[in-house]
């Protein structure tokens, strides 16, 4: 499962595009799988996090509270740790796409007005670009 031969199980919550916000080592995982039960309230607030943040790539103009944003994750990391057992490590990984890009870098910088190419689909590429950077190791 999420087990690196020491007997710790690692999960984090994390904000990724169109994602559960809850991973393992694996990859992404639904909080039932983790639970081992049905938590209804926790999957609801779980999955309203995670649509706050797919959200803000919609947003004109660009705004979006990062510092609540992260209370509110933190908050989920608390609640899901107080319900899996002691040895398991569950932490949060913030969120700030300011970091990644800025909004400008949003737009069709070619003034072309080329159908589909928008502020969501430059956004997704940008974090999915820097995601990829991190999987392989490299900084983009």
């Amino acid at each position: 499962m999420s087990d690196r031969g020491d007997g710790l199980k690692r999960y984090k919550v994390m904000a990724y595009v169109l994602s559960t916000g809850l991973w393992d080592t694996s990859g992404q995982v639904r909080a039932e799988d983790v639970l081992g039960i049905k938590d209804e309230e926790f999957e609801r607030d779980l999955r309203q996090w995670q649509t706050l943040y797919d959200g803000q790539f919609k947003r004109r103009p660009y705004e979006f509270d990062w510092e609540l944003f992260n209370e509110l994750g933190r908050s989920l990391t608390e609640r899901i740790r107080e319900k899996l057992p002691p040895q398991t490590e569950v932490y949060y990984e913030p969120s700030d796409d300011r970091e990644f890009f800025s909004p400008d870098e949003c737009s069709d910088s070619s003034g072309s007005g080329v159908e589909g190419v928008n502020e969501v689909t430059l956004r997704e590429r940008m974090r999915s670009l820097v995601h990829l950077g991190t999987l392989m190791g490299s900084k983009a």
